[in-house]
């Protein structure tokens, strides 16, 4: 069966970020806004998102087994001057 053999997905090349920290909050203010897919933003950074999703789940798994948890670092808040 040819077929087999003939279904692919093209992948672009990654590309770098240019300010990683606001290229972040931008891809995800897209997705949650329902104008991009997690795959599609995956995707164009040259990833395959059932493997990024495979790789997430996995080191969820294994860090429960170890009792490990790792969070989101703290939010730092900015000094706000009293007027």
């Amino acid at each position: 069966d040819p077929a087999a053999y003939l279904g692919c997905e093209w992948l672009p090349p990654k590309f770098d970020y240019v300010d990683p920290k606001k290229d972040v909050e931008a891809e995800i203010l897209a997705i949650n806004a329902g104008l991009k897919s997690r795959r599609q933003a995956i995707s164009e950074r040259g990833y395959d998102a059932e493997q990024v999703d495979a790789e997430i789940a996995a080191d969820k798994a294994r860090t429960d087994a170890l009792g490990l948890s790792f969070g989101a670092p703290p939010v730092q808040k900015e000094d706000v001057p009293n007027e």
